[in-house]
């Protein structure tokens, strides 16, 4: 495992999705969460509808990513785009 690895960092299923989706509100921007998606989860950004809630778009992509097995590459991402969320995400999980 390397040392960017986010595996060691996630709690218990149950809860790691709360912990990202908190990232996800606090690291982004209305406008730069649809870009987020757009540039890495395009599939999810196809999924957006006028006057749809950024909460609701958030918890989509959340969705996406844990049943098609890809949160470990959406929390890399945000890692990349935001590590200054990332690292108070990060510290915040190992307690």
């Amino acid at each position: 495992m390397t040392a960017t690895s986010v595996e060691p960092f996630l709690p218990p299923k149950a809860s790691h999705l709360r912990y990202v989706r908190e990232r996800m509100l606090s690291a982004f921007t209305e406008d730069e969460f649809q870009d987020f998606c757009f540039d890495f989860f395009r599939e999810v950004y196809r999924q957006f509808t006028t006057g749809q809630l950024h909460t609701h778009r958030v918890r989509l992509l959340l969705e996406y990513a844990d049943t098609h097995g890809q949160t470990h590459t959406l929390i890399e991402e945000i890692r990349k785009q935001r590590p200054e969320k990332y690292a108070k995400y990060s510290r915040r999980i190992r307690g």
